[in-house]
């Protein structure tokens, strides 16, 4: 069962299609949008395939990555969502198409889709660099908490949980 489409006061979370090619393209191509990333995409073809993972992981698990639309013009600006990793723990991923940072979409669409997780019970997780301080904003705005790190071959990765304990409304 899928968890999209989800919606938030200005935006639209819903399953990625073929068609959404040239709009994630031009996200996931994008140096300055894809500076803190780690599944920057460089290439057209390299981006066709994500798309298409995304696309067998919506109709395998109910869940990815999702296109972020806004609500009022029902353009693309943005991806949120899920890399299934194994149940019953989500890792949490998203990116907001640079000229729009600042004005709190990420923590608007990322509370939306962690809010949708876990009402329908799962946990969520998400690793960010000590140094992407927008995102560490982004976590703790929308309650995750740090939980520990970890190491992977570019270097720390700081690990936000949700609360276990929370309950969502």
């Amino acid at each position: 069962m899928s968890l999209v489409p989800i919606s938030s006061f200005r935006l639209l979370l819903r399953a990625l299609r073929q068609d959404d090619l040239d709009a994630v393209f031009a996200l996931l191509g994008d140096q300055t949008t894809t500076a803190r990333m780690s599944w920057r995409q460089t290439s057209r073809e390299a981006v066709q395939a994500w798309l298409e993972r995304r696309i067998r992981d919506e109709q395998s698990h109910g869940m990815s990555m999702w296109a972020l639309e806004d609500r009022e013009l029902h353009h693309i600006i943005g991806l949120c969502g899920f890399f299934p990793r194994g149940e019953p723990e989500l890792e949490l991923g998203y990116v907001i198409a640079a000229p729009l940072w600042g004005r709190g979409l990420a923590s608007e669409a990322v509370a939306a889709a962690v809010g949708a997780a876990m009402k329908a019970g799962y946990q969520v997780y998400a690793t960010i660099r000590p140094w992407n301080t927008a995102s560490l904003r982004v976590a703790e705005k929308v309650g995750l908490q740090r939980s520990g790190s970890i190491e992977d071959e570019r270097g720390e990765l700081l690990v936000f949980r949700t609360d276990p304990r929370a309950t969502v409304v």
